[in-house]
């Protein structure tokens, strides 16, 4: 069975390395004037049971066996909170007519893949290419200086993103 390009995006923050963070020009923060020990020591107290700095995590010196490794350790299913969004890349659909599917928040331990299945896209895609080919393909229409239309699309042609709000 085919499946869209599938990809994820998280709401998250970005951790740093301390090697990273004695980059950082503390004095330029808000126009603070901080040493960088106190900067550090503000942020560690801020960030206790929150967050863990990277030190060590995929480090340069990390050997690429240990990264493999780690790599190979099977993915245990976490619940997380998910939307999921499919959509027709096409430029030539107009933008608000793209979005296929915009699903509800849920909570699930499905992995991405999975969650596709989940939408019953049958239904979904024959609507969306009743509307398509009815619409003229933009590039080939200049391109041969005649009306050419929308093929219906597939579902690898379609995108498929999976936003995860929260992970437990």
């Amino acid at each position: 069975m085919e499946t869209p390009a599938i990809s994820s995006n998280t709401y998250t923050t970005n951790a740093v390395s301390w090697e990273q963070f004695d980059a950082i020009d503390p004095s330029v923060i808000a126009g603070q004037k901080f040493d960088k020990d106190q900067f550090k020591r503000a942020i560690q107290t801020m960030t206790a049971g929150v967050a863990k700095p990277l030190i060590g995590k995929y480090h340069a010196s990390e050997t690429a066996a240990d990264m493999a490794a780690e790599k190979e350790q099977p993915v245990a299913a976490s619940m997380r909170i998910v939307k999921v969004f499919i959509a027709d890349p096409s430029e030539s659909i107009p933008l608000a007519k793209r979005m296929i599917y915009s699903g509800e928040e849920k909570t699930t331990d499905l992995i991405d893949q999975e969650l596709f299945f989940e939408v019953e896209i049958g239904a979904l895609l024959k609507k969306h290419n009743e509307f398509r080919i009815t619409l003229n393909d933009k590039v080939q229409t200049e391109k041969f200086g005649r009306e050419i239309k929308l093929e219906p699309v597939r579902i690898r042609d379609l995108k498929m993103v999976v936003v995860e709000i929260a992970k437990f």
